[in-house]
Formats: C-alpha cells, structure tokens, sequence
C-alpha cells in the first residue's frame, strides 16, 4: 500500500511545509493533505487541539491516509496520544530527515552513523517504556 500523508503545522504558514513536502516525496510519500492550526504554542498532549484533532481524524478517513507528518519535533507522549487517537503512524520532520539519511546511507560507516543518530534522537521516546514490567516478581 502506497503511503499517504497529511502533514499538519501550528503557527505561520511558510516554506517550510513546502520543504518537508519535497523531504516526503524523496521518501515516496504522496502529501494528501496540509492541516494547520494557528496557535502560538503546540498543545501539550496531542500537538493540536481538540477540534483540529477531530478534523485531522476526518481528513484521515477522507484522504485514506495512512502517516500523519508533524511539520516540528513532538514529544514522545504527543506522539503516543495522537497513535493512540487516530490509528495511523505518526512522525516528525526530525524523524523523516533521519528516514532520509538511512535510505541514502551506503558505506558502513555512514549507516553506523544514522544508526547512531536515531538512537539519541529515540532515547528520550523509550524512558518510561515497559515499566509494568520492571517489579516482575515471582508469585503462585
């Protein structure tokens, strides 16, 4: 299946989204739509807020999108809310920038780079996962 994104953005419109449409199609994803909100400041839980986020829920089930694109760097748990929320896959442009990096990465010591890279950009999104698990204890 052919991935279709939406791309949504607070603030001011400007050639940045245009940028990050040019990043996505490098990646050979189809911008199917460009959601902006105008706030000064992203939403602290989902990025956007309440009624935008229904309508990128709607635009999603129009456009039958499958990636939802945030034209900024999200927090691990905006990012956990919004999957959670709307069923697709969310990324940012810092995310898509590394996509772009590893898929272009040919030397080993290029690919040992990006790897690395991910992985700092990751750490702080895996703090804080799989801590039901850590008090396993043994038990009838």
């Amino acid at each position: 299946m052919a991935t279709k994104a939406i791309i949504v953005t607070t603030g001011y419109l400007d050639s940045s989204v245009e940028e990050l449409q040019s990043l996505l199609a490098t990646l050979g994803v189809t911008v199917s739509e460009v959601l902006w909100q105008g706030r000064r400041k992203p939403d602290r839980k989902y990025y956007l807020g309440k009624g935008k986020m229904e309508t990128l829920a709607k635009l999603i089930d129009l456009t039958e999108s499958n990636l939802v694109v945030v034209n900024d760097e999200i927090t691990s748990t905006q990012a956990k809310k919004m999957e959670e929320l709307l069923k697709v896959s969310i990324k940012d442009r810092t995310q898509v920038v590394l996509d772009i990096f590893a898929r272009h990465a040919f030397t080993e010591d290029g690919k040992i780079q990006v790897e690395l890279a991910r992985l700092q950009y990751e750490l702080p999104r895996l703090i804080g996962r799989g801590k039901e698990m850590s008090r396993l204890g043994g038990g009838t």
